[in-house]
């Protein structure tokens, strides 16, 4: 699970300053790009695959994320905790 950590720290580091739950990025001047056609992650985070990468930009900052990884880090949070993150609006 390395590779997913090294993942999470690139996805933590390039949305720094972002509320934890991610609602309205962009007052910190955070956007993302979704590229590709099909949700696969056997080519990374390679724009050029056709695979779907979130392209997310800070400010002159941009990290590639492929989408399919995403879910992985997703699920594997779940696996890790045990639990379902907690919804503050229920």
């Amino acid at each position: 699970m390395n590779n997913l950590y090294e993942f999470s720290k690139r996805l933590r580091r390039i949305t720094e300053g972002c509320r934890p739950d991610m609602h309205e990025p962009n007052e910190n001047s955070v956007a993302a790009v979704v590229s590709g056609d099909h949700l696969d992650n056997a080519c990374g985070d390679d724009l050029t695959s056709g695979e779907l990468v979130v392209s997310i930009f800070n400010g002159g900052n941009v990290e590639n994320f492929n989408l399919a990884t995403m879910i992985a880090v997703a699920r594997e949070a779940y696996v890790q905790t045990g639990t379902l993150p907690v919804d503050n609006n229920e």
